[in-house]
């Protein structure tokens, strides 16, 4: 492998493991833990996906993943510690 495709797997498994934590996240939020850390946590899970997306030709993604991290934030102003 170069390393690019070393990068490139790197940010795919990394991304992978955020998606998992997004959606373990999420879906405590589902059943209504809705405490600041959870919120926070789904948050920066999604941020951090978002920060290399377009390097690896994910941008197609960010305008969708913008608007659930625009949603997530305005929760994390109103969520109980």
């Amino acid at each position: 492998m170069d390393d690019d495709e070393d990068f490139q797997a790197l940010f795919f498994s990394e991304t992978r493991e955020l998606l998992d934590a997004l959606l373990a996240h999420l879906n405590l939020l589902a059943d209504a833990a809705s405490d600041r850390e959870t919120v926070h946590s789904a948050f920066r899970a999604l941020h951090s996906c978002n920060g290399s997306a377009p390097a690896f030709g994910c941008a197609r993604l960010l305008p969708f993943s913008h608007t659930l991290e625009t949603r997530l934030d305005r929760h994390r102003a109103h969520a109980t510690d």
